[in-house]
């Protein structure tokens, strides 16, 4: 699983950056054509965001008891949860970062359930 993951990310992370050399060429384009390339940036970096922030949630926040759904809770519930179990995972050694703790919140608030 965890080679899988990794392989999605690689994917994207190339496809990034296939898109950011489309950018450079969009100077040629249209106003219109500018603003696709611009969205679809956005999406592919959203997309490895979300599954960077899957893979350290997979990786960190099993560790000390099983995996919560992300669509267990709702928004609000996540955003209190979170940074107070990546307090609990640095208590004793700095393992997560404030980007890690970032990327985990945003995968668990894009997967739960929307009130």
């Amino acid at each position: 699983m965890l080679k899988k993951i990794t392989i999605i990310i690689a994917t994207l992370v190339c496809c990034a950056c296939a898109a950011k050399k489309t950018t450079l060429n969009a100077k040629k384009n249209t106003a219109d054509e500018k603003e696709v390339v611009a969205e679809q940036l956005s999406l592919d970096t959203l997309t490895t965001e979300i599954l960077e922030g899957k893979l350290l949630y997979t990786q960190n926040c099993g560790s000390c008891h099983g995996l919560k759904n992300p669509e267990s809770e709702p928004e609000s519930e996540w955003r209190r949860i979170v940074p107070r179990m990546v307090k609990k995972v640095n208590a004793s050694s700095p393992k997560l970062s404030p980007d890690d703790e970032k990327l985990i919140l945003n995968y668990v608030l894009h997967m739960s359930v929307k009130k």
